[in-house]
């Protein structure tokens, strides 16, 4: 938000007034540190006061997409009220490796993203939702049952493939 503090204050009213009073979940994207998070929510929090909404009943929350975030839960369970791991992210920063690059890949599919995801739900004391292509991977869903995932976001298009794995998970 420091670079672009304008638009993020036009995205989070507009969140602000479709909100009307109803509960929703704000989420913060690439947090690394609790710092950082806290000045967010506040930068949030001083819009709110700006435009005078009440925004009480919203939650604020992080996408776990970099690595130091699992270094820090504890301190993260005190502030935030949920967490989304994105799994996207998170597996390309823990190999640093770019997910576009034409011939270095990752596996998502790695012990390590699996330990990541495990470390996060052992140390988490709030909800943690997943999303990412890790989701709806048919080789993947019955692990992350097993690991306690319990909401995960998909793409439109694979809501019926990965219900349907679910199913037979």
């Amino acid at each position: 938000f420091q670079t672009h503090p304008e638009l993020l204050e036009e995205q989070l009213h507009a969140i602000f007034l479709a909100a009307k009073n109803r509960p929703i979940k704000v989420m913060f994207p690439m947090v690394s540190s609790v710092d950082e998070f806290i000045q967010t929510k506040s930068f949030a929090q001083k819009v709110a006061q700006k435009y005078q909404i009440d925004i009480s009943n919203l939650l604020f929350g992080i996408m776990i997409e970099v690595p130091s975030v699992l270094f820090l839960l504890e301190a993260f369970n005190e502030i935030v009220d949920f967490y989304s791991i994105g799994t996207n992210d998170l597996t390309q920063y823990l190999f640093a490796i770019e997910r576009t690059h034409p011939s270095l890949k990752t596996d998502e599919l790695s012990p390590a993203v699996f330990n990541a995801i495990q470390m996060i739900l052992g140390n988490a004391t709030k909800p943690v939702s997943i999303c990412g292509e890790l989701a709806s991977n048919e080789d993947a869903i019955a692990k992350l049952l097993h690991l306690g995932i319990e909401n995960i976001s998909v793409s439109p298009k694979m809501i019926a493939q990965t219900k349907e794995t679910i199913r037979h998970a």
